[in-house]
């Protein structure tokens, strides 16, 4: 998932888990760690994710196939 929440670039590592997804530490928007869609916040409102996984003991990030955003 993207660090930055698509409406004013709070940085969301600082932000809190709840359950399944992480909310803004700016604005209190709440995103699905699983496909970034707005949990709380505006309908359609995304943050973009990547595809992660587990290869020998290593987690690799593809960049390449990164679903964008909406906003």
């Amino acid at each position: 998932m993207d660090d930055r929440c698509p409406h004013e670039r709070f940085g969301l590592s600082g932000g809190e888990l709840v359950g399944e997804a992480v909310r803004c530490p700016g604005h209190g928007w709440t995103f699905a760690l699983s496909d970034g869609r707005a949990v709380r916040g505006p309908e359609g409102m995304r943050v973009r994710v990547f595809p992660v996984r587990e290869r020998g003991g290593n987690l690799e990030v593809d960049l390449s196939d990164a679903r964008e955003a909406d906003a």
